[in-house]
């Protein structure tokens, strides 16, 4: 927990950003169910019906949360969380097929479930959640399209950058753990191949029609796989991503913004200083 606020105040934190992660992580802490896990109906309260999800969503709801606390340097071993975090793993865990390794079908869910787990482990060192980290990651290596290189939202069929990035995340937060493999490696970077676009903007579905949450989730995919930051498709990717973001701000695009962070982030320098305080001001104006 120390040296994850050293590290915040190293790289643009503030008082009042810590205050802000201090009073969401309250927040989301009472709105716990008692089983573990979140749910839209509690987490919806006061929302207009026409912005809520048709479904509960509680498996990938539970793992963003998990990823909050763990974010914040608050695992499931000590701290003030270590319930709260603890409970969201177990219920985790529990939701797995044993046999499959799926979380849940729909690929967004499970994507982001073994994020959470494979970040629970690279922060705490927990050998008891390989076995289902691995089951997990093993999923996906499953689930991957042979034809195109990435996933969506049902296992094994039809890719899109969107879903692919979550797996991603999770594939190379685990590779401490499970390593990639070579086919895995070559698949998405096809699938890279065929959704950029010559000046460096990623697709959704095709490199046409490029959007600016897939962009920042394209320069995301090269950066966790390991292409360098003064790679080309990399810099030109990352060139577009601070010229959307004041529109994006304006529209609270909070997909954006999460995909955007991590992009910059990794670029890192002076990239990441003006974006970092933009950002940074504009959430805590809209907690």
């Amino acid at each position: 927990r120390r040296g994850r606020a050293k590290a915040a105040k190293a790289h643009g934190g503030s008082a009042g950003s810590e205050s802000a992660v201090e009073l969401a992580l309250q927040w989301l802490a009472r709105k716990q169910e008692i089983g573990g896990h979140w749910n839209i109906a509690a987490l919806g309260e006061g929302l207009d019906e026409t912005v809520r999800p048709p479904s509960n969503h509680s498996v990938a709801l539970t793992g963003l949360a998990a990823l909050a606390f763990q974010g914040a340097g608050y695992g499931h071993k000590t701290g003030k969380y270590k319930t709260t975090v603890r409970k969201a793993l177990d219920w985790l865990t529990k939701t797995q097929n044993e046999e499959s390794g799926a979380f849940h079908a729909n690929m967004y869910e499970h994507g982001i479930a073994t994020f959470a787990l494979a970040d629970a482990r690279r922060l705490t060192g927990d050998a008891k959640l390989e076995p289902y980290l691995g089951r997990g990651i093993r999923y996906i290596h499953r689930a991957q399209s042979k034809k195109l290189g990435g996933w969506r939202y049902t296992a094994g069929h039809d890719s899109d950058t969107s879903v692919t990035g979550w797996q991603v995340l999770a594939l190379s937060t685990a590779k401490g753990v499970v390593k990639i493999p070579r086919r895995v490696r070559k698949g998405i970077s096809d699938w890279m191949g065929r959704a950029t676009a010559k000046d460096g903007r990623t697709g959704y579905t095709s490199a046409g029609g490029a959007s600016p949450v897939t962009t920042a989730v394209g320069v995301t995919i090269r950066l966790f796989m390991g292409s360098r930051r003064s790679s080309k498709l990399v810099k030109m990717g990352a060139s577009h991503i601070p010229s959307y973001l004041d529109a994006q701000l304006q529209s609270k695009n909070f997909y954006f913004l999460y995909y955007g962070s991590l992009a910059m982030f990794q670029m890192g320098g002076e990239k990441w200083k003006p974006w970092n305080k933009k950002v940074r001001d504009s959430l805590i104006e809209w907690q």
